[in-house]
Formats: C-alpha cells, structure tokens, sequence
C-alpha cells in the first residue's frame, strides 16, 4: 500500500515530513556508522527494516513513522522526550498495549501497531470489569 500526501496529513503528519520520508527511505545517520543484524518488524501491516540494539522508536523514526499513537480524544502524538519519562511513544507490541518504543528494543518478528486511546478495545476493557 502506497500512502499519498493526503493520508499523512489525515493522520497528523505534516507536509515538510512527508515529502522528506519521500526524498529519503531511510532517515539513520549513517556516517561512519555500521549496523548489524538486521530484522524485519510488522509496523502497522508493512515490513520495516530494523537493527537489533536499536529501539522501536528509532527504527519507526527511521521509516519515517512519526504518529505512533492517539489519544482518547484523537489527538496525534509520537516520540516526545526519548527517554521513558512520558507517554508520547505508547505502541502496540505484539498485541500487548502501553509499550514505550524509545525504551524497547527491536527483535525479529515483532509487530507493532500504532495505539488508540488506552490501547485497548472498550469491549474488552469492559469484559474486565
């Protein structure tokens, strides 16, 4: 699936970020840099290529993902602080809800969907009650 401009900007990205995710597949400083082990990750139903060591949140900024999760009321929101102390970077890991990206790293196979709300469906938040 190809994303246009429109469906960036629907989902809170700006112009300026689309069209520089466009002119540059992947956004890692790579100067004097080597990486091994690469993995493929599911984000959202597409394959990204990750490194093991990094943390989700650095190989969804490399893919040029900057939405990674919404609010109760729908607002956009994405890595903020980098470093665990908010909750700008929740992501669904693997089904498992409230995981920060910038503090877990990548290992193969993992699928990773952007969250909404509290990252659960009301149906079961309401089977817990």
């Amino acid at each position: 699936m190809v994303l246009t401009e429109q469906d960036y900007l629907s989902e809170g990205e700006n112009l300026f970020l689309w069209r520089m995710k466009m002119s540059q597949p992947d956004l890692r400083y790579s100067a004097g840099t080597q990486r091994i082990n690469p993995v493929q990750i599911e984000v959202d139903g597409q394959s990204v290529v990750a490194y093991e060591g990094e943390t989700i949140a650095v190989a969804l900024l490399a893919a040029g993902k900057r939405l990674l999760h919404k609010t109760k009321t729908g607002a956009p929101r994405g890595v903020y602080c980098g470093m665990g102390l908010c909750n700008g970077c929740l992501v669904l890991v693997n089904g498992v809800p409230n995981m920060r990206a910038c503090m877990t790293l990548v290992q193969p196979d993992l699928k990773i969907e952007t969250q909404e709300g509290a990252g659960r469906k009301e149906e079961e938040f309401n089977e817990d009650r």
